[in-house]
């Protein structure tokens, strides 16, 4: 079952607590217009922000010290591993190799296309926690260690999150969003991708690339690319 454990979820609040220098508070469901004119090109700044899941957001400027999942992730936008250097790669697997054959044919296709494929290549890959892989509670995949062993629900957003930058996708753009899943009591973590006026989910729980409004049972904690965070209440 997909899932974050609690201990790992208070952990990443923790580091989250007492920030306030540079934050910059929205109203509830509101928009952040960025003032950008002219065509959404993915290579910039989305044009606004909309609420994630209708919420408040509280934003922070410099978390890689304060957060080390965004220290991870700053690591995983490096060099792109592939199966030649990938110990244990397994070629039955959506490997390394073939997510670079994957992003090559994506180049300049249209956006929901890239969305659509990117979720659904990694969407392929098996779920196993951090405690069986790494016999850790907590470790953030790369993605060549992803396609290689599996991962947990948040590995499956790191890979995807990397796999839009490489296609050209503005980092602001970009979010991994931790949230509650309040049908099944369960903490979860998501990619949330903005495009126009809107933030699409990538979820390894939901087949296709949903609109963040037409998921209702998603409660976002926090939000985080490696540059950014966000707080999030109802």
């Amino acid at each position: 079952m997909d899932r974050l454990p609690r201990r790992k979820v208070l952990r990443l609040m923790a580091a989250t607590a007492g920030l306030g220098i540079g934050a910059v508070a929205f109203r509830p469901g509101a928009a952040l217009a960025l003032n950008i004119a002219g065509d959404d090109h993915v290579g910039d700044p989305p044009p606004l922000y909309p609420g994630l899941f209708g919420s408040a957001e509280t934003a922070f400027e410099d978390t890689v010290t304060r957060l080390p999942k965004a220290a991870a992730l700053a690591r995983s936008l490096g060099p792109v591993q592939t199966a030649a250097t990938e110990v244990g790669f397994d070629p039955a697997l959506a490997g390394p190799d073939r997510w670079v054959g994957l992003l090559d044919g994506l180049r300049g296709a249209e956006r929901m296309t890239q969305l659509e494929e990117v979720n659904r290549f990694a969407n392929r890959v098996d779920y196993i926690s951090d405690r069986r892989n790494y016999r850790v509670e907590d470790y953030w995949a790369t993605p060549a260690e992803f396609f290689a062993k599996g991962g947990d629900c948040e590995d499956f957003a790191l890979t995807k999150f990397v796999s839009l930058h490489r296609l050209g996708y503005n980092e602001d753009r970009l979010r991994i969003a931790l949230a509650m899943d309040q049908r099944r009591r369960l903490y979860h973590a998501v990619l949330v991708v903005y495009l126009r006026d809107d933030a699409y989910v990538l979820d390894n729980q939901i087949k296709r690339v949903t609109p963040h409004r037409e998921i209702t049972h998603y409660r976002p904690l926090a939000s985080f690319n490696s540059r950014r965070l966000w707080l999030h209440r109802a």
